[in-house]
């Protein structure tokens, strides 16, 4: 029957112990809400069990009626959830292959079709114990089981065959399983192991003495010019800064160092070279006591 215009619905269950509602002991179905139109269910008649009513108006909104082996199930609700669907196939003997409701299923007869929207384990329970053949992979999966298990990605399709083995044989699908490959250790001669020893082989040949390296570095680095002119002049262990001796200038009394005339005199030429004045007589040597004017 129809409820009147403007009517409410959204319902509670009556009674939770029936196979239907078992899963939904503590919930509510539907949202409350005006629709139009809406119908209930008149509980007058024989042979009917009220589950539910609208919460608004107390109307019958879900029902069952039996006769004999024959069973009616009416709802009111637009909107059925999934512990509803999974009591109505639980009360039906309606096989359930998954659980999970984010997976769509479609079966017809041996063929079993899946559907997964996003990445994850499938639980899939079967009928009786039966041999499964994934067409998707042209591969055995079991030859007897009564629940399987697999990995699907999201947005692909698993399209299964189920039944016995001469059943899968008579459809032209290879029974035979794929044996799994023994593990080995690697062999001596392994390619692996000779392209470690060419790295080490490659390795050893590009280390080298310290002297080698060092005789190269010489030769892509040239020496300086002036140190070159150094060595030559008898590679003299310290050479002083340009300004740092004045003409003429004898060694301090705290200086523990002797220098010898003769030194000064080759010091003064490598500092100003023979262009800078000629040096002074120093009293004691010939002609020491004039003086010998420097020309600037």
């Amino acid at each position: 029957r129809r409820q009147s215009w403007n009517a409410e619905v959204g319902s509670k269950f009556l009674d939770t112990r029936h196979g239907i509602t078992d899963r939904l002991r503590g919930k509510d179905l539907g949202t409350k809400g005006r629709l139009n139109p809406s119908y209930y269910v008149d509980d007058n008649a024989p042979g009917i069990t009220t589950l539910a009513e609208y919460t608004a108006t107390g109307l019958p909104s879900v029902a069952l009626r039996s006769v004999d082996n024959w069973h009616s199930v009416f709802c009111g609700e637009p909107i059925l959830t999934e512990e509803f669907l999974a009591g109505l196939c639980h009360f039906g003997k309606v096989h359930r292959y998954i659980g999970q409701a984010d997976t769509y299923v479609t079966a017809n007869g041996p063929w079993l079709t899946l559907v997964a929207p996003r990445d994850g384990q499938r639980q899939i329970s079967l009928p009786k114990h039966s041999a499964v053949y994934d067409i998707s992979e042209g591969k055995l999966i079991t030859e007897s089981a009564a629940e399987i298990r697999m990995f699907m990605r999201g947005r692909t399709t698993k399209r299964l065959f189920i039944g016995t083995l001469e059943e899968i044989q008579k459809y032209g699908f290879s029974t035979v399983r794929p044996a799994p490959e023994p593990e080995r250790s690697p062999a001596p001669d392994d390619p692996v192991h000779r392209v470690e020893v060419a790295i080490v082989e490659d390795v050893a040949e590009i280390v080298e003495p310290a002297s080698s390296q060092s005789e190269k570095e010489d030769q892509s680095h040239p020496r300086d010019p002036f140190l070159e002119f150094v060595d030559a002049l008898g590679q003299v262990d310290e050479i002083p800064l340009y300004g740092s001796e004045v003409e003429g200038a004898t060694p301090t009394e705290g200086d523990s160092s002797e220098v010898s005339e003769e030194e000064l005199r080759r010091r003064r030429r490598r500092r100003g070279g023979r262009g800078r004045g000629r040096r002074r007589r120093v009293p004691g040597e010939a002609g020491g006591d004039t003086p010998t004017p420097t020309v600037e």
